[in-house]
């Protein structure tokens, strides 16, 4: 009885009910084509993705009728952070506070933090390396010891608590975070596309996959963990510690003054600072960082390094092939419909771009500073050697584009070492 319940809601709910929809037309989106080079593409129900240059004002603009779509909404806790709060009034009041503390003049004061982090990671690496190859010689199993991809997020969010919150998770000496980088936002990401069915798909997920079950409490595990540093921060700072961090930032002025954040407000921005920018490449770049750094140096001096163009070069290249964030940024049209470019939208239909402009990422000189000192560093100290000369891991896109998950690649061996 149980399953045919079940099919009886399933057929109608997930096949009948979408083509309906789809024949119907209400919208007049058919005409969109689907998965070609066209310069509009209908990627889902209700959503189009659009390639014409020309089109950015019209739907990132400053004066665009289009608002956030509701994947923001559908996405956000209680209280919205920078990158998900819809309204423009709102979201202007919060870039004032959030730029001074993501200001590129805070590198040179937080660069200690992240060298100290870098620091942790080749003391890591130390006791794992082997000895050197031969050119062309495969590593054997055995000496397979580091899982670059896991350590180097453990890397990123250790180094982002310290900036923000002026504490050290612990994870490198640990190497581990019990997977919660596995399943922070990902589960949500692979279901909310369908918005009217988020909340019903989350609960059938969590019904019908042990998968879905772990993700769910994973991702759930790690936002009580923020909202545990969130706390343990505030006591410090009510106590009269005084640090130097994006949490100072975010609770007072430069000159002392209040900024008057809402408390839930103040633990949605860590939870996404938190969240944000784990994915890097390692590239091979050897002979440009042997000119600027001394044979004894362990940890690269962002000052010596920083205006390298071969280093800033293949990070954003590694950017470009492999970027953290590879969904366009969705806004919504109005309920009057949209005119876009010369072509008239519906209303309340999701249209988006490639992210471009004044819509980069906030965060990004805090991120490029981890990227480079950390990438420098580990390529003066280290040399690296694939599995095998076929390595090829396999990679998961949802609005991240990042490695499978560390189980997975523990049992196909799909690892860098």
């Amino acid at each position: 009885m149980y399953a045919i319940s079940l099919a009886a809601f399933v057929l109608p709910y997930f096949i009948a009910t979408p083509l309906i929809t789809y024949y119907y037309d209400a919208k007049g989106l058919r005409k969109y084509p689907n998965f070609t080079f066209f310069s509009v593409l209908r990627i889902g129900p209700n959503a189009l993705s659009i390639s014409d240059l020309r089109d950015i004002k019209d739907i990132y603009g400053h004066g665009t009728t289009c608002i956030k779509d509701r994947f923001y909404s559908e996405t956000a806790g209680t209280h919205a952070h920078l990158a998900d709060v819809v309204d423009k009034s709102d979201h202007a009041r919060k870039r004032k506070v959030l730029s001074s503390a993501y200001a590129l003049k805070n590198l040179e004061e937080w660069e200690f933090k992240v060298a100290d982090v870098t620091g942790k990671l080749i003391k890591a690496f130390d006791p794992r390396c082997t000895g050197s190859l031969s050119p062309g010689t495969i590593p054997e199993t055995k000496d397979l010891t580091v899982d670059y991809r896991n350590w180097t997020v453990l890397f990123a969010a250790t180094a982002i608590a310290n900036i923000g919150l002026s504490e050290d998770l612990g994870l490198l000496d640990e190497g581990s975070d019990q997977d919660c980088h596995v399943a922070t936002a990902r589960v949500s990401y692979q279901l909310v596309w369908v918005y009217d069915r988020f909340k019903t798909l989350k609960r059938v997920s969590q019904l019908i996959s042990p998968n879905y079950q772990r993700m769910w409490k994973l991702d759930g595990d790690w936002g009580g963990i923020v909202y545990n540093r969130a706390t343990t921060r505030l006591k410090r700072y009510m106590a009269g510690e005084e640090l130097d961090d994006f949490f100072t930032a975010m609770m007072e002025d430069k000159n002392g003054a209040p900024q008057n954040l809402e408390w839930g407000e103040i633990v949605a921005e860590i939870n996404i600072m938190m969240n944000a920018g784990h994915d890097t490449t390692a590239i091979s770049l050897r002979n440009n960082l042997t000119k600027s750094l001394n044979e004894d140096e362990v940890v690269a001096s962002y000052g010596k390094i920083k205006h390298l163009p071969y280093l800033r070069a293949c990070i954003d290249e590694s950017l470009r092939m492999l970027p953290p964030v590879i969904f366009g940024l969705p806004r919504r049209t109005p309920l009057e419909g949209a005119l876009i470019l010369d072509d008239f939208i519906a209303g309340d239909i999701s249209v988006s771009m490639s992210a471009t402009g004044a819509r980069d990422c906030i965060g990004r000189s805090i991120s490029y500073l981890e990227q480079t000192v950390l990438i420098a560093s580990l390529v003066h100290h280290y040399e690296f050697a694939l599995p095998s000369a076929d390595w090829d891991p396999a990679v998961r896109e949802t609005t991240n584009l990042s490695w499978s998950d560390a189980t997975e690649d523990m049992e196909k061996d799909d690892r860098m070492r």
